[in-house]
């Protein structure tokens, strides 16, 4: 039996809309801090760029 089908049986409605609040919660939370994370790597890199830091790779060569 499938899980979803065995807790759709075993759990009343509200709680089944509970569980899937809080699910959605658990996967929102790391979709919110990926997009608050990428672009601001992707800027702190532009503004490094821009500033005319070099990786220091380029420094032993």
């Amino acid at each position: 039996m499938d899980a979803q089908v065995a807790a759709g049986l075993l759990a009343p409605a509200a709680l089944q809309r509970l569980l899937a609040v809080r699910f959605r919660r658990l996967v929102n939370v790391p979709l919110a801090v990926a997009t608050l994370v990428v672009p601001g790597a992707l800027v702190s890199a532009l503004v490094l760029v821009a500033a005319g830091a070099r990786p220091r790779r380029r420094e032993y060569a």
